[in-house]
């Protein structure tokens, strides 16, 4: 992706795309779409990551992210929390973990608000 976005809806994105959330502290932690919620568009399934950036970019050399939460969440958390798509990180996740928290998601379904995210990311120690 070329140019910072907000998106709408959930058609366009692909796993790994991700944005910035501002925390309370002024570090920043990567939110990140995983998959669509199947006939919806305007919620998917994404994750906050358990890293913690002194920027809005992921250093380079990260490796392999982890996945600190996850729950469906609804797709204006981008506009309300001011936080665009900046890019991928796909090849940063590991896709056993990204399947195994969409079947919890699928059977347990935990649901975020448009603010909950910042909420979690407040709380992330990495």
């Amino acid at each position: 992706m070329s140019d910072p976005f907000i998106p709408k809806t959930s058609v366009k994105l692909q796993r790994g795309d991700f944005a910035m959330l501002s925390r309370e502290d002024g570090r920043y932690v990567p939110l990140v779409f995983l998959s669509p919620v199947p006939g919806k568009r305007v919620v998917f399934y994404g994750a906050l990551l358990a890293v913690l950036c002194d920027t809005a970019y992921i250093p380079e050399g990260k490796g392999r992210l982890s996945i600190a939460e996850a729950a469906i969440i609804d797709i204006d958390v981008f506009s309300e929390l001011k936080a665009p798509i900046l890019g991928n990180l796909g090849e940063h996740l590991s896709e056993p973990e990204v399947e195994g928290r969409l079947n919890d998601l699928r059977t347990q379904s935990l649901v975020w608000g448009r603010r909950t995210p910042l909420k979690y990311a407040n709380n992330i120690t990495a």
